[in-house]
């Protein structure tokens, strides 16, 4: 289970954000970031066992700690019954953070995912068989936002409407949609029909005409 979500050598913990909070003028979310549901592989974390100790206030993309922050934390506290750590972040003032803010305001992503140590935790079994590791002591050392669950459809949207640049869209494995063609006498709308059948089409157009000329010499003359 924990081979799925280890990178960069932290344990990496996906959740899904249901409401978030967004203000355009300081490009902030409020958002959470971990609750105690158990993983898609396995992982349980108690929210009790926080310690931020390490944690630098660092927001990354996809955990790549390689690659420059796309955000920065404002403010992080353990709110609700469950419990539930909540995040504020504000994203950075590049191409790539505006982009993010805005699929995030939009809906178009609800994805974050936290990377932590783990000090202490305990195996949860169903009778012989292991189902879980909850966690009792954890380090938060950063968390991503993560395109993990982005709908391909949104983020295809949110490109056709020019939110977003092609490269960002390619994170998201999404391409640019192709450019329509024009056809032969310069109109557009002919989009991918091929070169054969337009010219099939303005051949049997031809006909119309010359059909169309015919009748009418043939009404002058009568």
């Amino acid at each position: 289970m924990l081979t799925e979500t280890i990178r960069h050598g932290l344990i990496c913990v996906p959740y899904v954000t249901q409401d978030i909070e967004a203000d355009p003028e300081t490009m902030t979310v409020r958002h959470v970031i971990s609750s105690g549901i158990r993983s898609h592989t396995g992982l349980e974390i108690d929210q009790s066992g926080w310690s931020f100790e390490f944690y630098h206030g660092v927001v990354l993309w996809d955990h790549d700690s390689s690659a420059p922050a796309i955000g920065k934390n404002m403010d992080l506290s353990l709110k609700g019954e469950p419990s539930k750590l909540h995040a504020v972040t504000q994203f950075a003032p590049t191409d790539f953070g505006k982009e993010l803010f805005t699929l995030y305001e939009g809906g178009f992503m609800r994805d974050w995912s936290v990377g932590i140590s783990i000090d202490e935790s305990s195996l949860v079994k169903d009778g012989d068989e292991v189902v879980a590791l909850r966690t009792k002591r954890q380090h938060l050392m950063e968390y991503s936002a993560t395109p993990i669950g982005a709908n391909p459809e949104a983020v295809s949207q949110a490109l056709g409407k020019g939110l977003i640049r092609p490269e960002t869209a390619a994170m998201f494995h999404v391409k640019p949609a192709p450019a329509a063609r024009t056809s032969q006498d310069g109109l557009p709308g002919s989009g991918d029909i091929p070169d054969s059948l337009v010219a099939s089409v303005q051949r049997l157009d031809d006909v119309g005409v010359m059909l169309r000329l015919k009748r009418l010499e043939m009404t002058l003359r009568g």
